[in-house]
This record gives C-alpha cells, sequence and structure tokens, in this order.
C-alpha cells in the first residue's frame, strides 16, 4: 500500500512542476478501464500521432510520451496523467464492462497580438470493454473533446491554431498491465483528420 501511494504521489508532483504544458489529448481507454477495484496503477507510455494538423490535408506526425496515474474505490475512479510536459486531471465511473472518464483544466491562450483569453482544455469518453479472459481484453471507446497544440518549436501559442475540438472512436485490446490502443479523431467544424496509436504500460 505504501509503495502505490507513493507512486501516485511521485505522479501528482512531476505533473505539478510541468504545469505550463504544450499538448493535451484524450487519455488512455485502455489504462482507465485496467484499474482493478480498490486498487490503484501507474503506468507509462507513448502516443504515435498524424493526420491533418491545421490546415486540411496539411500532414503531420510525431511521439508524445504520457505518466499516468490512476486509483479507484469502487466505482469511482480518478487519475492524474502527464502528456509530455501538460498535467491532466481524470474523474470517472466504471464497472467491468462500461466505463465514463472526464478530464480537463483552463488555459490561458496567447493570440499573435499578444491578447489572451481563458479556454476549457477537456473532454468525456465513453468506453465498452469485453473481457476475452481474466488477463485478456478489448474495449471501444467514443470520445469528444477539445485538444491542446503548440504550433512551432518556440513554446508559445497561437490563439488561432492552438487548440481544436474533435469527436472520434476507438478500438484497444489489453494483456496484463499492457496495451495498444488505436483512435481516430475528427475535427469539429473542419475536414482535419487525425491517427493516435497508443502503447502502454502499468502497474505498481
Amino acid at each position: 500500500m505504501i509503495r502505490k501511494f507513493c507512486s501516485l504521489v511521485f505522479c501528482v508532483v512531476a505533473s505539478l512542476l510541468l504545469l505550463a504544458g504544450c499538448s493535451s489529448h484524450p487519455p488512455s481507454a485502455a489504462q482507465f478501464m485496467n484499474v482493478k477495484k480498490n486498487d490503484g496503477i501507474f503506468s507509462v507510455g507513448g502516443t504515435a500521432f498524424a493526420g491533418d494538423l491545421y490546415k486540411p490535408y496539411e500532414g503531420g506526425r510525431g511521439v508524445l510520451f504520457t505518466l499516468s496515474g490512476y486509483g479507484r474505490v469502487d466505482a469511482f475512479e480518478f487519475g492524474l496523467s502527464l502528456e509530455t510536459t501538460t498535467f491532466l486531471p481524470i474523474l470517472g465511473l466504471r464497472g467491468e464492462y462500461l466505463g465514463l472518464q472526464g478530464w480537463g483544466f483552463f488555459k490561458d491562450v496567447e493570440h499573435y497580438n499578444e491578447k489572451s483569453r481563458t479556454i476549457w482544455i477537456g473532454g468525456s469518453m465513453l468506453i465498452q470493454q469485453y473481457p476475452i479472459s481474466e488477463n485478456f481484453k478489448v474495449g471501444l471507446s467514443e470520445h469528444i473533446s477539445n485538444n491542446l497544440m503548440s504550433e512551432g518549436n518556440s513554446g508559445t501559442f497561437n490563439f488561432e491554431d492552438s487548440y481544436y475540438s474533435e469527436f472520434g472512436i476507438g478500438t484497444y485490446l489489453t494483456y496484463k498491465g499492457f496495451s495498444l490502443e488505436f483512435r481516430y479523431g475528427r475535427e469539429i467544424g473542419e475536414p482535419r483528420n487525425r491517427y493516435y496509436f497508443l502503447v502502454n504500460y502499468g502497474n505498481f
């Protein structure tokens, strides 16, 4: 129990130290559903993404790294995720076959003329899980979110293209603490498609 608690504390402290952040996307459905009742999990992983960036058919790709910690009490679950350098709180409810997670935070985004606006970065995800065996599970997910993405290498944000809203679907499989996940996202109001491939391993 002490080891689990220390792992969660480590995740919280590391996340707070790196609160400034430069990107935020929906967290893993597989790792959210992989936490046992009245237990916790600490996971590490990465996300490879590709697709249209700021203009239709303007392709791009990259890799994001994640650290996350989850705790579950009966059907209630909470977590913290660190995507590259962005802190993301997570809350949700789940059972054996169905889960609902939400995440988010407020962010000041600067315009090119130095004006700023506070926006909500976050979303929600519905998850359906189908256990094949005790260790092997597959699942589906549907999400809607407002995602944060930096432009260029300067680390600053441009108001017009620093965030985007999307809806999407995904599928995953888990074996014990290891999970593979694919997710498709479609930007709301724009003909831009994005593809994400997630690999995570969670354990205490």
